[in-house]
């Protein structure tokens, strides 16, 4: 019999499978760490655009009412809001009260007489203080799935001085 050599052996082949199982085995785990991190990547941006929703929607209600008349407590700010002024009398005229505070979601709520309308999500901590006519404003936000290491934590804090 003669034995041409026309293909490869069952040897050749499977050590080849072998060779590229590994490779692939290999390139997977490599894309899998690559989509991690863009996913906490990503988180990370919702999160800090989740605070800086937030922060310039306080700022501005606090620089627009002049902070003239505000209530704080440790998670809810409350700013009354100037309609005009009285030029006969010499006073000023208030318009109603803006609230912000943090529910049982997770979310931070503007309320301006009655309405309710939600400024953020993922917000797990929502604070206020007030320092000689100050305000302080803390927020930390999460985002990701809510399970795993792409879950990202941010916190940004805001002094708000009354304008003069």
């Amino acid at each position: 019999m003669n034995h041409s050599s026309r293909g490869f052996t069952l040897i050749e082949l499977l050590v080849s499978t072998a060779v590229l199982m590994i490779f692939l085995m290999f390139a997977f785990t490599s894309m899998q760490s690559m989509t991690t991190a863009a996913k906490a990547g990503t988180a990370a941006v919702d999160a800090t655009a989740e605070n800086q929703k937030v922060i310039q929607a306080v700022n501005m209600d606090a620089l627009q009412s002049n902070m003239s008349r505000v209530t704080i407590t440790p998670t809810t700010l409350t700013l009354q809001v100037i309609a005009g002024f009285d030029d006969v009398n010499g006073i000023e005229l208030w318009s109603g009260f803006i609230t912000y505070s943090r529910n049982a979601q997770n979310q931070v709520v503007r309320t301006q007489n009655g309405a309710a309308k939600v400024v953020a999500n993922r917000v797990t901590a929502l604070g206020f203080t007030l320092s000689v006519g100050d305000v302080t404003v803390s927020v930390t936000t999460v985002s990701g799935d809510g399970g795993n290491n792409t879950d990202s934590q941010v916190v940004n804090s805001l002094t708000i001085a009354p304008k003069n």
